[in-house]
């Protein structure tokens, strides 16, 4: 048995079999628990704040490697445009109406703006004001 056992025993389990414990070593035996459950919490903390520490430059380190690899697929659709689509690829900014992030591959260009659609001729004529001015 450990000295931390034999303590409890004293402690505990003889005061309720009837045997009488000394106030002084109530005293002790209180400060030791105390103590290793104060050494016990600076070390659980001291864990937590490791843990959220290795958290974040894990969590820093995962969000270069997604943006190398997004730069590195970006650069190999500009490079390999061609082949890029021969495979199916979609063209990158296409169809969003945004610029391609391609220039000179032959990618779409800004999305061109739209002709407005032929309003309906009104049988009445044009609203006054609008249309042509009789001369």
């Amino acid at each position: 048995m450990t000295a931390g056992a034999l303590m409890n025993v004293y402690l505990i389990v003889l005061p309720l079999v009837g045997v009488n414990v000394s106030a002084k070593s109530e005293l002790i035996g209180g400060t030791c628990t105390n103590v290793t459950s104060d050494i016990g919490a600076c070390i659980a903390a001291g864990g937590t704040l490791h843990l959220i520490s290795q958290n974040r430059k894990r969590n820093r380190v995962e969000m270069a490697r997604l943006r190398l690899a997004r730069e590195t697929h970006r650069l190999l659709h500009y490079v390999c445009h061609d082949e890029a689509l021969r495979l199916g690829h979609a063209v990158m900014g296409e169809g969003a109406g945004v610029r391609s992030a391609f220039p000179g591959s032959g990618a779409p260009g800004p999305a061109a703006p739209r002709p407005a659609a032929p309003r309906p001729a009104d049988p009445a004529g044009p609203a006054p004001g609008q249309g042509p001015e009789p001369q």
